[in-house]
């Protein structure tokens, strides 16, 4: 036979195992449990998202960077050309 050790515990009577003095899991407790695991996988998900989101404005703004960077380089040498035509002309 089992012998569990049942306490009223804060308006609640809960059930524990004499073995090692933890409550035994109840319908509530598991459903608490997993609602839990849930959110916390939802917030796991969320920072992933946004890891992502700010990787990708990261690599965005690198990307506009470098553009701007040969648009520069590019009108840089149409300028010195454009200076170099004036001079012999």
């Amino acid at each position: 036979a089992l012998n569990l050790n049942l306490r009223w515990e804060e308006g609640r009577l809960v059930f524990r195992d004499p073995a090692t003095g933890e409550p035994i899991a109840t319908l509530e407790s598991e459903r608490n449990r997993a609602e839990a695991a849930e959110a916390q996988t939802e917030i796991e998900r969320q920072s992933r998202i946004q890891a992502e989101i700010r990787a990708g404005t990261a690599e965005a703004r690198a990307d506009a960077s470098d553009s701007r960077a040969k648009a520069a380089e590019v009108r840089n040498r149409e300028l010195e050309e454009e200076l170099r035509r004036l001079r012999e002309g």
